[in-house]
């Protein structure tokens, strides 16, 4: 994918410290400035994010649908007034051609086809009127030299990070960030000098002798750390991968052995290169400052090559003529002059030019299923299109590889070599190459036609089997390999790709009226609505028919002052502006406090004096000749040190305590803290250097258990000193501040664009917060006169915005719907004594309803500014009514546009189920508010959102993104209750193939990230990591932020897309655990509720499925109506004593009132339905309820069906989670312990116990991933999201459709049926399964499919083990056809069939069935006998193995006799 190009981790960074400039160009705003376009870049932006999911290369009209895409998308661009210059992709580069051989390979097992996308997208480029340059060789170099030798450089946009490092280079925009619109383009540019200064600044800790710039040389050194794509060896040795040889890695798996690895932080060695003060970056500083054991020479040397690349191609580009960087005859003096002009345009097929640049190119669409003959036809038209290229005094040689078979073939033999040409011995000596086609001379099989639509026409009747973008690339080939007047015309090649569509001048005028029509008020498209959600309109429920009692949740003390008690309010109150500097520092340590509490401890068993003489030591010598100091440092405990510490008010007391608390503690927490804190203060610090003392003197259960603890969403940095804000939050906070300041600019030439933001951040990183930050820390104090109108997606969402308004007494009104009128209420608590008793405004208007607020609060002098709010929390509903107000409303007015600042809370949330909630949504978009912050976790960038999010209007658009990488932990669980089974699932097992893997990456940028919190410790280790021999070793891997650790894993797991036969083993492998560590589950619900802490479940019917967890049922059995009469006798006996104490009371009211006495209200009576459970006995609530909260059990409905009761003891459940009972092991200590939620009360339930969710199909499959994204973040800690069927797991977690059926489940189920022959099984297999895929998963696939074959009983009087033996007996030829030959391949197949045998349906049938498959010779007495010993290694761990392992020891040990008996005979002969 695009983000993965360059240096790995690199934009993050850049992100991270540096501010771009937001531009947004109208129409002809750029005045000629020069916009450089990497061409690949924008290809692949426009496929995976423009077209979408619907449209894939090889799928009918995709040709097309690219074509359009880009010329839309590109239109845009040149509408702006840029110049547009478009760098095309050429040949490989000498020394690259490993690297295009792994994208050819990519390619084709992604089933990208012949490459026809991307010339229908470079035609677009030119009908749109950006100007194409072919570069010869790579497009870096081009563009490179174009951005140092250019004038006028708006930016250049590319997704390569490789143009931050080149000096030569001033802007960058980075293509998936700018936002293409009907009126104007929003460009995030980046000045790279300053985006590098800042980062150093950062990393040096605002250090004034750190020079702020960077030189070339600096930032290469930072590429070579971080990786880059050409050397990426490098950072896998930072990473630790690097470490271990596959052949290891094969021996782990065959004996499921994991060697403990750990992960360190590319970002942090990055940061540490930076700040280098020399130009040169020795040895030692990856193995002493990095603590890098391992890495060696040929290390170093690796990394020196990378350094030297950077400076090499930034010298050469800033040399090198134009002419010798793009196509020409002085760059191709070889190739036919009448040649040039067609290579040169960029319009013909891609390989010709890498056939005439350096006689190598590559042959897609070709996916060995394509018969011979069509083959050897192909072949030869493109022998006799690479003979036409070169003048025939000196025809080179030329070769091309085949990626199907790994094959380079030679297409024509050459005379001399030319320089640099290509030489398949010297650049690619591991590849085996195939000359003997190649002996007779090219000759073209067949003539052109009279056109180029003719030449498609016969090349189709000509071959069998071709794909259609093949046949039109090898039909082009015909007419280029025909000298004369034959060559393809641009206009020739554009019908051929795309014969369905208009010509270019049709289609962008047909453009321009659209851009036109979406400028004006956009039509409403009813039946498009009205198909929205058909029949589900019951799933939402926003603040719509408010009830009394919800109106009275805004006012509740209780919750308000629980807000009020709690971290976030208290935060509020210091929070400062974010500092750049603060992420790379942590407060001093108070030197002479911790000296004392070092030297007081000398004598103590450990560390301290070692540390006192290597750390202190001139202190230390010092003090000892010094014996009155001596005695006094003696004289105070380590514990009054601590106290004088805590005392100080300043941040670096507090600091320095709270680290010799570690420092004493060693706990795993510590030891991370120590970490976290050594990190950032540097290897060379004194935190740094007693971490690692304290490191090695825990025990090892500690170290181990630290090491696990760092994967945890809890491994996370607290505050060090002054509480500051997040990036994204100043962000949001610059901008808008900055914003209004200019729409106060008295001359409308002056004011800005509206300012459109999407705030992407994971659930629970505080929108709410951040909305509420802003209202009182900026507009309040800044622009008093600006109202935050904050539109909420639910009722819930609704009263906890106005209860922390509540809590920060920012004066606010809330506005909902209610049939088809508004109601605008000023609650209590903004009102001053004179207004206590005024009435609520009756419902009306919008315009009505806001006035009459208005006037109400300036006559009785409500807080805030005359009478008016800060913040106006509004349903969707209301939203949309005050904005369409507000945009007819007259500029005194202050409902005004200018005067609002929206804040649109889960925009999309609904729109697909309701399509009232999609209405509202285009309404307000299409209002034009002047700024408006759409703030969601799962709002796609503004290129892949629909048009009417654009609103029609001219707007700046950006996304500010805060990539979810400390989410919690979530452990995937698939509770099948018709197979009795709880099985755990890892991320891989999701996909069907590494190419199902490969497209859900592409579609969405951000799955990687969310991926990485469905990985164990385990996984994580097995995708990256290094061995870890000694304790200084680990301590130097030891990485005390799940953030920085993530962002390392991050490429890691996307490489895996790129690398099919390591996803398939991992896949194996982790499926082989999964299958091992699954468990007998009772088929019910509650037996897949957290044992630890709350759950809770999504469904329709949340009252039914509430019941139903607490053991009711729609017959109840004698135990539940026992629980109901003893409930109701317990509410009778309760209202006894109530009703007896009140005329205890009453007497005693009546002779008190004779004594003239003042006496107490009676007590409302109440019942303790369990502890923390409390109902009034006047409240209303049947028995059945009652039952449900004395078992934990309670659920939400947004239509508030729940009733008051049942909803108020929800609302407890949210508030009451102790912070004590965090990581306890029951979930006993909670109230309240299973929540159970409809689809609205998804958006509206916060609760820090959570830590299982679960979700029913019977809403999952209505759900948006978007949706199941938001549900899985309601876990708040580390847990697991539980799902009752595969087919919601994958839309859940990874947005994938129904699991596809393997090949061998086809097969299989063909033979079967009695459709196919058993004799054809094998060969069917194998071609039926996707390209690459390895041979260990086809058969594993074919074994659980053949073993899904046996009954679970007796059948025709045969025991189960006896249907397995004859199952696998039938089978066994196809299996041996399948699996790979060699002792260690087949013992890695018993490994695979291990996991499945292990299930108690199979377990008993093992002996017979490795006896059968020994019999049929499938395995060997050596595989059966390695495939043993490995299990007895895994049974010491694995209790899965060992009941495998157990089961066949009886015929291991039958082996072993056979074999000494045969030993014995061979000795007595």
């Amino acid at each position: 994918a695009a983000a993965a190009m360059g240096v790995h981790g690199l934009k993050a960074q850049i992100e991270k410290h540096g501010k771009p400039v937001l531009r947004t160009l109208n129409r002809g705003e750029g005045k000629g400035e020069k916009l450089l376009i990497d061409a690949a870049a924008l290809c692949l932006h426009v496929v995976s994010t423009v077209l979408g999911e619907e449209a894939r290369a090889g799928q009918a009209g995709f040709i097309e649908a690219a074509y359009a895409a880009a010329l839309k998308y590109c239109q845009r661009l040149v509408a702006t007034g840029l110049r547009c210059i478009a760098v095309l992709e050429g040949a490989a580069d000498a020394g690259h051609e490993a690297r295009h051989v792994d994208q050819a390979r990519k390619s084709l097992a992604r089933g990208e086809g012949g490459g026809c996308w991307v010339l229908a997208i470079r035609h677009a480029m030119k009908d749109a009127g950006v100007e194409l340059l072919q570069a010869k060789g790579g497009a870096d170099p081009l563009l490179l030299h174009l951005a140092i030798k250019s004038q006028d450089v708006f930016a250049v946009l590319t997704s390569n990070t490789d143009f931050f490092v080149y000096t030569g280079v001033s802007s960058v925009s980075f293509v998936g960030d700018v936002v293409v619109g009907a009126t104007g383009t929003s460009f995030v540019v980046w000045n790279v000098a300053d985006a590098w200064a800042a980062w150093k600044r950062a990393a040096s800790h605002g250090k004034a002798h750190f020079s702020a710039g960077t030189s070339l040389t600096q930032r290469a050194h930072v590429a070579g750390v971080m990786g880059t794509d050409s050397g990426a060896g490098v950072k896998q040795r930072l990473e630790g991968r690097g470490d271990v040889k596959e052949g290891d890695r094969a021996a782990e798996r065959a004996e499921g052995v994991r060697t403990k690895r750990v992960v360190s932080s590319p970002s942090w060695a990055a940061a540490l290169a930076l700040c280098q003060p020399t130009e040169d970056l020795p040895m030692t500083f990856f193995t002493k400052t990095l603590s890098l054991k391992k890495f060696e020479k040929d290390d170093f040397t690796q990394f020196q090559a990378v350094v030297k690349g950077y400076l090499d191609d930034h010298a050469f580009a800033s040399e090198a003529p134009l002419e010798a960087l793009t196509v020409s005859q002085p760059s191709l003096p070889h190739c036919e002059p009448g040649m040039i002009p067609w290579l040169k345009c960029g319009l013909v097929p891609t390989s010709l030019l890498s056939f005439a640049a350096r006689g190598f190119g590559t042959v897609l669409g070709m996916d060995g299923v394509v018969p011979q003959q069509t083959l050897r036809f192909c072949f030869e038209v493109r022998r006799a299109a690479a003979a036409n290229l070169f003048l025939k005094a000196v025809p080179p040689s030329v070769y091309e590889f085949e990626p199907a078979s790994g094959t380079i073939f030679l297409l024509r033999k050459g005379g001399s070599p030319i320089p640099g040409w290509f030489n398949p011995e010297k650049n690619l000596p591991s590849l085996p190459v195939n000359e003997d086609l190649a002996a007779a001379p090219p000759e073209l099989p067949m003539r052109p036609g009279g056109t180029l639509a003719e030449t498609v026409e016969a090349v189709r009747g000509a071959t069998e089997g071709l794909a259609e973008d093949s046949i039109i690339l090898h039909a082009m080939m015909v007419h280029l390999a025909t000298p004369g007047d034959k060559a393809v015309s641009r206009q020739a090649a554009r019908a051929a790709l795309m014969p369905n569509l208009p010509d270019a001048k049709t289609m962008l005028a047909a453009l321009q009226a659209e851009d036109e029509a979406a400028a004006s008020e956009e039509a409403e498209d009813e039946a498009a609505l009205a198909a929205v959600g058909k029949g589900n309109a019951a799933l939402i429920n926003t603040g719509s028919s408010l009830t009394k009692d919800d109106w009275g949740d805004f006012d509740a003390k209780d919750v308000v002052a629980r807000t009020r008690a709690g971290g976030a309010f208290k935060l509020m109150q210091v929070l400062q502006p974010f500092d750049k500097l603060s992420s790379y520092s942590v407060p001093q340590l108070r030197r002479e406090e911790v000296f004392d509490y070092f030297f007081t401890q000398r004598k103590e068993p450990g560390f301290w004096k070692e540390m006192l003489e290597d750390q202190f030591n001139w202190e230390y010598h010092e003090v000892s000749k010094d014996k009155a100091r001596k005695k006094a440092i003696d004289a105070v405990s380590t514990t009054q040190i601590l106290a004088n510490l805590a005392s100080m008010p300043n941040k670096e007391g507090e600091f320095t305590h709270r680290w010799l608390s570690a420092v004493s503690g060693g706990k795993m927490e510590d030891l991370l803290e120590l970490k976290r804190i050594g990190d950032v203060a540097g290897t060379d610090s004194l935190e740094y250097a007693v971490g690692m003392a304290v490191w090695k003197a825990a025990r090892e259960p500690v170290r181990e258990a630290a090491e696990q603890r760092m994967y945890s969403c809890e491994n996370r940095s607290g505050f060090h000193g002054i509480p500051r804000r997040f990036p994204h939050q100043q962000e949001v906070v610059d901008l808008v501040e900055e914003h209004l300041s200019g729409l106060q600019a008295t001359t409308l030439a002056a004011r800005p664009a509206p300012l459109h933001i999407i705030l992407s951040t994971p659930t629970g990183s505080g929108k709410t917060f951040t909305a509420v930050m802003l209202s009182l820390q900026v507009l309040r104090e800044k622009f008093p006169d600006a109202i935050l109108v904050y539109s909420v997606p639910t009722k819930q969402v609704l009263k906890r915005v106005g209860q922390d308004c509540e809590a920060h007494k920012l004066p606010y009104w809330t506005a909902s719907q209610t049939g088809n009128l508004y109601e605008v209420r000023r609650p209590y608590s903004i009102r001053t004594e004179k207004s206590k008793k005024s009435e609520a405004a009756d419902k009306g208007d919008i315009k009505q309803q806001l006035n009459q607020a208005h006037q109400l609060g300036r006559a009785h002098h409500d807080r805030g500014t005359n009478g008016l709010p800060s913040v106006i929390v509004a349903d969707v509903f209301a939203a949309s009514a005050i904005l369409q107000a507000a945009s007819a409303d007259s500029p005194q007015s202050p409902f005004h546009m200018d005067n609002l600042v929206l804040y649109f809370d889960e925009p999309n949330m609904g729109i697909h189920l309701n399509a009232a909630v999609l209405k509202a949504a285009r309404s307000i978009m299409r209002s034009g508010p002047r700024t408006c912050i759409l703030a969601s976790a799962t709002l796609p960038p503004w290129g892949e959102l629909e048009k009417f999010w654009y609103g029609g209007i001219n707007a700046q658009r950006l996304a500010i993104t805060q990539k979810p990488y400390s989410l919690p932990m979530s452990d995937l669980l698939l509770y099948d209750m018709e197979r009795a089974e709880a099985r755990p699932v890892s991320v891989l097992e999701l996909f069907h193939d590494v190419m199902e893997f490969g497209l859900a990456l592409d579609k969405r940028e951000r799955l990687s990230v969310l991926l990485l919190r469905h990985l164990s410790p385990e996984h994580a280790l097995d995708i990256s990591g290094q061995p870890a021999e000694t304790v200084e070793e680990r301590w130097s891997a030891l990485n005390g932020e799940v953030k920085v650790l993530r962002e390392g894993l991050e490429p890691q797991l996307r490489s895996l897309a790129e690398d099919p036969q390591e996803f398939a083993e991992l896949r194996v492998d982790w499926a082989a655990h999964s299958s091992r560590t699954s468990q007998y589950a009772p088929p019910k619900l509650s037996s897949a509720l957290s044992k630890t802490g709350i759950t809770m479940v999504a469904t329709l019917n949340p009252r039914r499925v509430a019941l139903e967890l607490a053991g009711w049922s729609a017959e109840p059995g004698p135990e539940w109506l026992d629980a109901v009469h003893a409930m109701s006798a317990r509410w009778k006996e309760a209202d006894r004593v109530h009703k007896a104490a009140v005329k205890a009371s009453q007497r005693t009211q009546k002779k008190t009132e004779d004594d003239d006495m003042m006496v107490d209200e009676p007590v409302t009576g109440s019942m303790t339905v369990k502890k923390g459970v409390e109902v009034m006995l006047t409240d209303e609530i049947d028995p059945d309820t009652l039952v449900m909260l004395s078992r934990g059990v309670a659920y939400s409905c947004g239509d508030g069906s729940e009733g008051p009761v049942v909803k108020r003891i929800y609302a407890q459940a949210l508030l009451h989670v102790p912070e004590a009972s965090m990581g306890r092991a029951s979930s006993a200590i909670y109230p309240i312990n299973v929540l159970v939620v409809d689809y609205s009360s998804i958006y509206g339930t916060d609760c820090p116990g959570v830590d299982r969710v679960v979700m029913m199909d019977d809403i999952g499959e209505l759900l948006t991933f978007e949706d199941h994204q938001q549900f899985i973040g309601r876990l708040r800690r580390d847990g697991t999201a539980v799902f009752l069927s595969d087919k919601t797991m994958r839309a859940a977690v990874a947005g994938l459709g129904e699991r596809p059926q393997s090949a061998a489940a086809k097969v299989v189920a063909k033979v079967q049926a009695g459709e196919a022959e058993l004799s054809g099984a094998a060969a069917a297999v194998k071609a039926g399964e996707p390209l690459l895929t390895p041979p260990s998963q086809t058969a594993q696939s074919l074994l659980r499919e053949v073993l899904a074959l046996t009954p679970p009983g007796e059948k025709d009087g045969k025991s189960p083990a006896a249907q397995v033996v004859k199952q696998l007996t039938r089978w066994a030829p196809v299996l041996d056809a399948v699996i790979p030959k060699g002792q260690a391949k087949r013992a890695a197949f018993l490994r695979a069939a291990e996991a499945l045998l292990s299930q108690p349906r199979y377990l008993a049938a093992v002996p017979m069935a490795l006896k059968a498959l020994y019999d049929e010779d499938v395995v060997e007495e050596d595989a059966v006998l390695a495939w043993c010993q490995g299990a007895l290694k895994r049974a010491e761990r694995d209790g899965r193995a060992k009941a495998v392992a157990a089961k066949a020891k009886p015929f291991v040990e039958w082996l072993q006799e056979a074999d000494s008996d045969e030993d014995e005979e061979d000795d007595d002969e």
